[in-house]
């Protein structure tokens, strides 16, 4: 969001609703003497949305399918150290899953797969007069798995000629952002420093945005949309494109906490690290809780 350089609170809004901005709890003595702050409220780099790889809790339900994604874990600052009023440097750490159920009768959802993410990251803020900067470097591991859903115990076989093999990623990405009057464009590369199974380029690319479209003051909600693409090569040596885009409403102050329902369409290689060889094509309605 636009950034006024006197302003800590307002260039850094990813804060809880509950906590006092910077400078609201601070007299102008004491924000000179603070410099490190332990477990803030808010983000420095906040994770894009649209992005299928970033921490999320919720469920989306997959439009004319019988499937059932469940996202469940968090990305947290943990240290804020304010160099000066204009940059700010942090340090994070996220945890989350995805995972793919089948819906069935009787209140059934046997679990098809389940992917396990889990990193750190560093964060960078520069406040300019028109616009903020925001930089992040995560370094994170994926690892991914077949599930008592995949397996048909009757024919003692896994379902589709599924079966279960090593999947592992370990890898580095630096994010690039420039956020304008409530909107946000991002930069993303990314390197896998160790792959398996391997794959035909370590290296990836990808950018994206997060738009404001509406505020809704009235009602306490926002409209937004976004979309997040990826070049990349994995198993042939022609580039493919992962393309997400998100659209809906979210209730609570924009960029914190709140209920966030919105429809995804995604085009790409299936992001489920077991079914990496397959492409899917689908829409799904979603609802999230934002902390």
């Amino acid at each position: 969001m636009v950034a006024n350089s006197n302003s800590f609170a307002q260039s850094v809004s990813y804060k809880s609703d509950n906590s006092p901005s910077f400078d609201q709890c601070c007299s102008s003595k004491e924000k000179d003497r603070l410099s490190i702050h332990f477990f803030p409220n808010w983000f420095l780099f906040e994770p894009n949305f649209s992005n299928p790889f970033e921490a999320k809790i919720g469920p989306h339900f997959v439009i004319n399918e019988s499937n059932l994604q469940l996202d469940i874990g968090a990305a947290k600052d943990l240290i804020h150290y304010r160099h000066n009023r204009e940059q700010h440097f942090g340090f994070g750490a996220e945890f989350f899953t995805w995972t793919m159920f089948q819906s069935q009768s009787n209140f059934k959802f046997p679990v098809i797969t389940v992917d396990y993410f889990f990193g750190i990251y560093f964060s960078h803020l520069k406040k300019f007069e028109e616009f903020d900067w925001m930089n992040r470097l995560r370094l994170s591991h994926i690892s991914a798995h077949l599930v008592d859903g995949s397996y048909d115990v009757s024919k003692k076989a896994w379902n589709n000629n599924l079966e279960p093999f090593v999947y592992s990623r370990e890898f580095a990405e630096l994010s690039s952002a420039i956020v304008w009057n409530e909107q946000k464009f991002y930069l993303n590369i990314n390197y896998l420093f160790h792959v398996i199974p391997n794959v035909k380029s370590k290296f990836s690319i990808g950018f994206g945005s997060e738009l404001l479209l509406l505020s809704l003051k009235k009602f306490d909600a926002n409209i937004f949309c976004g979309f997040d693409l990826k070049l990349l090569k994995r198993y042939s040596e022609d580039y493919e494109s992962d393309k997400s885009i998100s659209a809906g409403i979210h209730f609570g102050e924009w960029n914190s906490s709140g209920l966030r329902i919105s429809y995804q369409y995604y085009s790409g290689g299936h992001f489920h690290g077991e079914l990496s060889n397959m492409k899917i094509n689908r829409s799904s309605i979603g609802a999230y809780l934002i902390f």
